[in-house]
């Protein structure tokens, strides 16, 4: 499964999953990355079922919670297509 967006939905999904399932997560937040990153390095068992990455916005689009910004896809290119010809670098290296 291929998520873009990482929170506790995903810690739910992961813990839900069977050991032969993956997911892959796609998170274009730093801070919330790095919030979500140390909660999965601490179970083996929630790292081993992840795939996660951090895709850093370009250029114009600025994060913000609950404000018009936050649903605007501009500059999101890296974020929503990652490995496609629209990315200047490949959010999986």
């Amino acid at each position: 499964m291929v998520e873009w967006g990482s929170g506790a939905s995903t810690i739910k999904w992961l813990q839900e999953m069977r050991s032969d399932q993956k997911l892959v997560s796609i998170e274009h937040n730093k801070e919330w990355y790095s919030k979500v990153r140390p909660i999965i390095d601490s179970s083996d068992d929630l790292a081993n079922k992840l795939d996660y990455h951090f895709c850093e916005p370009s250029g114009y689009w600025r994060h913000g919670y609950g404000v018009p910004a936050e649903e605007n896809p501009m500059g999101l290119d890296r974020y929503l297509f990652p490995m496609t010809k629209y990315s200047t670098r490949n959010c999986f290296d």
